[in-house]
């Protein structure tokens, strides 16, 4: 299991295609880099960093288990979302979020999970 980092700096690096379990902290012990696109709320108070080196520019997926709130930063600068769903309920995704991003890294803030643990999955739409 990887633990998410508290700041953009120890935010770890992971490994796109492949399915990780990720401990969160409690969101007060976190600095996002950026915002959230969405408020913390009480009960979801876990949040954490985690950076990615997207190898080639296309759609890329951000599978969670959890309802967790799921940004990426370019540059320092949010990548707006091109559309986001749930998956049947019978299979271990709850959400899939598809962001246009280029090659190189990126940092991805998860917020707003109800729990400590979210698995995650990010992939090309290839």
């Amino acid at each position: 299991m990887e633990r998410a980092g508290a700041t953009a700096a120890e935010a770890p690096l992971v490994m796109p295609g492949a399915k990780m379990e990720l401990t969160l902290l409690p969101a007060t012990l976190v600095t996002l880099a950026h915002p959230p696109g969405q408020q913390r709320t009480a009960d979801a108070p876990h949040a954490g960093i985690i950076a990615v080196d997207v190898p080639a520019d296309g759609i890329w997926l951000i599978a969670a288990s959890k309802p967790v709130w799921i940004d990426v930063l370019a540059g320092g600068h949010p990548v707006e979302a091109l559309k986001f769903g749930n998956l049947a309920p019978c299979t271990s995704i709850r959400k899939v979020v598809e962001f246009p991003l280029k090659a190189g890294r990126h940092l991805v803030q998860l917020s707003g999970n109800p729990g400590s643990v979210v698995e995650i999955m990010i992939s090309s739409e290839r």
